[in-house]
């Protein structure tokens, strides 16, 4: 589930920026909650030809293989799609965790991820130290 926030839009050209906060939910092995910040870069290559290039920061709260905290990760991702709205096609990048806090301060990962906006499958290798 995601709640977005304020999406703000700005052209310059051929290319849109598109900037917005959300709040997500995580099942899985990462179970919680998160507050992200994505900006998507929307570059019209021709008639309903557009590349979309997301870079995402996600602040997760949650556990992790039953440890309780927080962490960031930075997602990176791009999509290749027939319109700006980077909900109607796949999405396909890689992530990496960035640092944490309480029980999660150790935890390390990088991996990829894929699927349509907002209903995200994230696969990789975690550990902690």
């Amino acid at each position: 589930m995601v709640d977005l926030d304020g999406l703000t839009f700005r052209t310059a050209g051929n290319t849109t920026f598109i900037h917005s906060t959300s709040n997500s939910t995580f099942t899985g092995s990462f179970a919680g909650t998160s507050s992200d910040e994505f900006v998507v870069v929307c570059h019209q290559k021709g008639p309903e030809s557009v590349t979309n290039f997301g870079k995402l920061t996600i602040n997760f709260t949650g556990e992790v293989d039953g440890r309780v905290g927080g962490m960031t990760m930075k997602a990176t991702g791009k999509q290749d799609s027939t319109t700006c709205d980077p909900s109607g096609a796949i999405w396909y990048g890689k992530w990496v965790i960035l640092g944490g806090t309480g029980e999660l301060a150790q935890l390390h990962g990088n991996g990829e991820w894929t699927g349509p906006s907002f209903n995200l499958d994230y696969t990789g290798i975690i550990h902690f130290d």
